[in-house]
């Protein structure tokens, strides 16, 4: 397996205390959004980074009120942030209506809007213009990643992300790449976060769903496409195990803080963000998330946590493992929306990397 090289430069020079230190702006583009990061928005958030108007960025893929980036870009001090907006405003808007405007507008109809983002308050759903930039404020997942040092921490993974991501969109021959590199960044992760194979698949095991459809929220109800799945894996099987093994080795390297190539750059960021809150559970400033969304804990488990919170500080335990596992399988999530794989997509690879590291376990017994 060939990675890309890749030393990253994305990372954050600063934490933002507060969310609303972030500039959050959403490039509304119904045309190729990959080109939209590639040509104008990687490009403009490096020369921001060295200039010193910025201290990190990082970007996700939306659909909510039109395909858009949202683009979140934290000013390197209180006085760069108007100068910073100005920038980034008109260079987009330079792109948008100038270097690559985007021709087809997407009918409302075909935004795939869930109905609870229909609701977000930054936009009430309504469609917005093809070609715009939009500032909003930025709300932070604290339900999902907590405050403070924790969520902190997940932003700068997320800045570390963004850069593995453009990289990778960036780079020869990526269409292709595709299926090969999510497989791989998937695995990573879940490597990353439980390095015991024989552990990692327990705790597939007591997953309700199953780990190739926790995050999506849906499971495998049509008979066909778990067969179309399982045959396409079969296929591949030894293709993929080899994989799976270069993933394995890729996870020691970034334990060791070794590595600069693509994936070994996620790998050390996934590593560095185990740790960073595997020490916040220990001290009792991480606490479980919230109840009722998919890939977050069930009823049971936020009770234990409440449990283990009154108790104080102390070492992790299983629950606070599994809590910092699902963090870093949101990050994975994350990191599939960036490089433009749908959920469909992200399922099926999902599906292969589950059976990769069961089927390593079982070989290893």
């Amino acid at each position: 397996m060939t990675e890309t090289s890749l030393r990253l430069g994305g990372g954050m020079r600063q934490c933002a205390e507060s969310e609303s230190d972030w500039l959050n702006a959403h490039v509304y583009y119904h045309g190729d959004r990959t080109a939209l990061v590639v040509e104008a928005i990687a490009p403009l958030m490096r020369e921001c980074l060295a200039t010193g108007l910025s201290d990190g960025w990082f970007f996700l893929r939306d659909r909510v009120g039109g395909p858009h980036v949202r683009l979140r870009i934290l000013p390197a001090h209180p006085d760069a942030r108007a100068g910073l907006q100005r920038v980034v405003a008109d260079r987009l808007t330079g792109y948008l209506s100038v270097g690559r405007p985007s021709t087809v507008a997407t009918i409302p109809q075909q935004y795939d809007v869930p109905p609870a983002a229909a609701n977000m308050a930054d936009h009430a759903g309504l469609p917005q213009p093809n070609n715009a930039v939009v500032f909003q404020p930025y709300r932070r997942e604290r339900d999902r990643y907590g405050d403070g040092f924790a969520v902190q921490a997940v932003e700068r993974h997320f800045t570390e992300s963004s850069a593995v991501a453009a990289a990778l969109l960036a780079s020869p021959g990526w269409p292709e790449r595709r299926v090969t590199v999510g497989f791989c960044l998937l695995l990573l992760t879940w490597v990353c976060g439980q390095p015991d194979l024989k552990a990692l698949v327990r705790q597939a095991a007591t997953s309700p769903q199953g780990w190739s459809w926790t995050l999506v929220g849906s499971s495998i109800e049509d008979p066909d496409v778990e067969r179309d799945f399982r045959e396409r894996y079969e296929i591949r099987r030894d293709g993929l195990l080899a994989l799976a093994d270069d993933v394995r080795r890729i996870a020691a390297r970034a334990e060791a803080g070794k590595g600069t190539a693509s994936l070994s750059a996620w790998a050390r960021s996934v590593v560095i963000l185990r740790k960073r809150l595997a020490h916040l559970v220990a001290a009792g400033h991480f606490t479980p998330s919230a109840v009722g969304a998919p890939g977050k804990p069930t009823a049971e488990e936020a009770a234990t946590a409440e449990q283990e919170a009154a108790a104080g500080p102390g070492e992790p335990n299983g629950h606070a493992e599994a809590e910092v596992f699902r963090v870093l399988d949101s990050c994975a999530h994350l990191v599939c929306n960036r490089l433009d794989i749908n959920l469909h997509g992200e399922s099926y690879l999902r599906y292969l990397a589950a059976r990769a590291a069961t089927d390593l376990a079982e070989r290893e017994r």
